[in-house]
Formats: structure tokens, sequence, C-alpha cells
């Protein structure tokens, strides 16, 4: 979103059918679910929001990445969730800043053991989303272990 004028604004954009986590890369936040549109309060003249939208679904699924203005885009080439193991494997892609951050949104699942080739990585929950920092050289698998509370 872009605010082309001098003046902060509210900015306005329609989004398609359905339900889509949204996600502000400069600011690293979590607009959560949003439905019909996309609204952000008093963008400063000639500034902008990078903003993800990904589908809301009902399983884990990775909502953004800071390790480029993509927010996963190119970083993560394959994201699979397997119900019945509750697994969620990424593929990673060195593209980007190496040390990066992985925001997933845990659709009400507990995280109970993550690993990056298979060597356990540490993470933090912060309300519905699962924070994983992790670093990568090379292409990785990043595999997360989720299960009901």
């Amino acid at each position: 979103l872009f605010n082309f004028g001098d003046d902060a604004e509210d900015l306005h954009l329609p989004l398609p059918p359905g339900r889509w986590h949204a996600f502000e890369l400069w600011e690293e936040r979590y607009r959560g679910i949003v439905e019909g549109a996309l609204d952000c309060a008093l963008v400063d003249g000639h500034a902008s929001r990078v903003v993800a939208l990904r589908p809301g679904r009902e399983e884990p699924q990775v909502v953004a990445t800071n390790a480029h203005i993509g927010m996963g885009i190119l970083d993560i080439t394959h994201q699979r969730y397997d119900p019945a193991s509750g697994q969620l494997r990424l593929d990673l892609d060195p593209s980007g800043r190496h040390e990066r951050r992985i925001f997933v949104a845990s659709a009400g699942l507990r995280l109970a053991a993550a690993a990056l080739d298979d060597a356990p990585v540490t993470f933090a929950v912060d309300g519905p989303l699962v924070l994983i920092d992790v670093v990568v050289d090379a292409a990785a698998t990043l595999t997360m272990a989720f299960e009901k509370d």
C-alpha cells in the first residue's frame, strides 16, 4: 500500500473473497485474519506498508519470513502440512538474509518441537504465532511437530 501524497492518509485495500492472514513487513506485525478489506490507518506521506497476504487455512502455515521483502516467496520453496502426523515441513532456500525469523500461524495447535535438518531449534510463541529463528546458509528443511493442547 502506497501513500503518494504529502499528508498522512488512511489506506484501504479491497481483498478477494475469503479469509487472509495479513502480516506487515517493516514492523514485523501480524495483523491477524482479515476478510473483505485491509485498512491501514494514518500511513505517513510518501510512505508505504508492505503486507503479505496468505489464505487463512485451518492448519499450521507460514504467514511470513523476514528473510526478504517477499516474506517467504523466495526463501520457502515448499510447504506441506500432514494432519495425520501433525508435521509442518518447510523447504528453505538461502535467498535473502541468512539469519531469519519465520512466522507460523499455529491454527490453535501447540508446537511441541522444531528441527532444522534434524538439529533442534528453539522457538517462541506470540499469541497465535510461533516465531522460529534460524540461520540458512544452504538449502535446508525445517520440520515442526504440532499437537493439540
